[in-house]
């Protein structure tokens, strides 16, 4: 159909100064046969009013270092296949500032609001997108607000995203490589699917050639997901043959209403070669009010590490394979292997749960967790894995894995709301904060230390990019009012020996020196790293990352320790908490 206005040279900036465009085709587009790249294009201050199917408010091809800024622009409801902004191959550029929305009483179907193809170091900011949506049964397709195709390089930073309707996701990446989703704020009431942040890769190239044999490297990092649906996710890493480094770290989830709800899932449907890994899930806060919910779950997938989340599930009932907690799941056998679950939160108040912890799979470690259910079991064992299903727990006490009140362990702490829960009565004649038994969940799955004491924990909250603060929460409820001290270091091992067995698990490296001097702490960006727990045994820790460019891609690890001054050292030393890794964006 025809466009309202074409642009079809470089160098141009269309101010529209508030000035409206309504169309039933294309109001703004981008586009020339005879020039194949335009450069410095800029739109911006127009309202744009779309009434009719397969339209587009802003359509750019091709555009290098084009800016979409501070536009209006409204979609009629009962429409399908239309884009409020249309972006094909087009390198550096920005989409800010816009309002995208829907009038009308209806809902879009197979509609895209941002949608892009092939782009490559596009920055979208500060958007903001509501929009109904319903699915679209003869096509097979949802709605999604962004959906970018086989792109490189893109930057989602503070948008705002407002969906309803069926089978909506706000953000869906689809053989996509190196993306960053930060700071972003999701709002859905969904009638029956949906997905907050979704990122899927499998190496399909028809119709566009997408990026292929590429590790991507994602960042998901302090968005928050909030979601009414029956059914979804709110976030999710799905890969077929292609491998994915994803790091998710301080993002909070509320997800409620639904039959099967997921905080974070991490899956692979390669049963051979398994490629994606290394995801690192850290200090999340996943909150679930829904049927057969799962605060984190990982399918089919090795090499995950799950350190610090704090996992809250308030279902009234559960069903299938799905804990409320943390999921280890093995479709196939020998595929879901070598997965770290570290020093997490996890409660379930569920009547039916299955168990804070699920470990289907070989070599799977659960170390230093908090598990509080209303009822038994605490780990839901497979009664037809077999050798399948081997988790590792640590038989004798092992510096390498986490330390706890005054003993390094590899223990869990479990118990249940009543108070009566196995770490909470167990025997512990030695005062070590070992149960003096060991807690059997099933064949070849067997607590040898169950704690019995809370572990302390720590977490990390906002965004870990140089020239930003970041906060340090940390709790030991068995140390209230003890002095604390919480240092940082480029390692986490081999650690610090105490000498009588204990280590601290952090490399005595500058910048853990520095940790150890108020003065030199200071010139760091640390804040308040040594002081006195609350009478809860609380205490917040504020780290201002230095704007140093060396500093991108590395990470830091924190860990605190709890003093009894009146005692000499080591003996001095009552907790210590695992080390929660910090990854500073690149």
């Amino acid at each position: 159909p025809p466009t309202c206005l074409t642009i079809s040279t470089s160098n141009v900036s269309l101010d529209c100064q508030g000035k409206t465009i309504s169309v039933t085709n294309t109001a703004i587009a981008v586009f020339s046969l005879f020039q194949p790249v335009h450069n410095n294009i800029t739109i911006k201050n127009c309202n744009v009013v779309i009434s009719n199917n397969n339209a587009a408010g802003i359509s750019l091809s091709k555009v290098s270092n084009g800016k979409v800024l501070n536009n209006s622009i409204k979609i009629s409801a009962n429409f399908y296949n239309v884009n409020a902004v249309y972006n094909f191959n087009g390198t550096n550029d920005v989409f800010a500032d816009n309002n995208i929305f829907t009038f009308g009483n209806g809902k879009l179907n197979a509609t895209s609001l941002i949608y892009s193809i092939m782009g490559y170091n596009n920055t979208y900011l500060k958007n903001n997108l509501t929009a109904n949506f319903a699915f679209d049964e003869s096509l097979n397709e949802y709605g999604e607000a962004f959906f970018i195709e086989g792109g490189i390089a893109s930057l989602f930073d503070s948008n705002y995203v407002n969906i309803n309707g069926n089978g909506t996701t706000a953000f869906k990446l689809y053989n996509t490589v190196n993306s960053t989703l930060k700071s972003n704020n999701i709002l859905g009431n969904l009638d029956v699917a949906g997905k907050g942040i979704y990122i899927s890769r499998n190496h399909i190239s028809p119709p566009y050639p997408y990026p292929t044999n590429l590790t991507s490297i994602d960042y998901i990092v302090s968005n928050n997901i909030t979601l009414i649906f029956a059914e979804g996710v709110g976030i999710e890493i799905f890969t077929e043959d292609e491998k994915t480094i994803s790091y998710i770290i301080g993002n909070n989830i509320n997800l409620s209403g639904g039959f099967i709800s997921l905080g974070i899932e991490v899956a692979s449907y390669d049963n051979s070669i398994n490629l994606i890994s290394e995801a690192k899930i850290v200090s999340n806060k996943i909150f679930l009010v829904s049927l057969g919910s799962s605060g984190i779950s990982i399918q089919t997938a090795k090499n995950n590490s799950i350190i610090s989340n704090l996992i809250s599930s308030n279902s009234p009932s559960n069903s299938g394979i799905y804990s409320g907690g943390i999921d280890v799941i093995d479709n196939v056998g020998l595929s879901s292997a070598k997965n770290h679950i570290i020093g997490n939160g996890i409660t379930v108040s569920s009547p039916a749960s299955l168990g804070g912890l699920t470990l289907i799979g070989v070599e799977n470690y659960a170390l230093n967790n908090f598990v509080k259910m209303i009822s038994s079991p605490y780990s839901y064992n497979e009664p037809s894995c077999g050798n399948f299903c081997i988790a590792l727990w640590n038989s004798s006490f092992n510096p390498s894995f986490s330390t706890i009140n005054g003993a390094t362990v590899g223990g869990n702490y479990y118990a249940l709301l009543n108070g009566s829960g196995f770490s909470q009565t167990c025997a512990d004649g030695n005062n070590n904060g070992i149960c003096d038994s060991s807690l059997t969940h099933g064949p070849n799955n067997t607590d040898y230390m169950p704690l019995s004491r809370v572990p302390p924990m720590i977490m990390n909250d906002g965004v870990p990019e140089i020239g930003k603060q970041i906060k340090f929460k940390l709790s030991d409820s068995g140390n209230p009012n003890k002095v604390y001290l919480m240092v940082l270091s480029f390692g986490n091992s081999p650690g610090i020996n105490l000498g009588d067995g204990r280590i601290v698990p952090v490399t005595p490296d500058a910048l853990f020196a520095y940790s150890l001097n108020p003065t030199q702490a200071a010139s760091t960006g640390l804040v308040n790293n040594i002081g006195t727990l609350d009478s809860s045994g609380s205490a917040t820790v504020i780290e201002n990352i230095p704007n140093i460019p060396a500093l991108k891609g590395q990470t830091v690890y924190a860990s605190f320790i709890t003093i009894d001054t009146a005692l000499p050292m080591p003996q001095s030393i009552k907790s210590i908490s695992h080390a929660v890794p910090v990854y500073i964006l690149p």
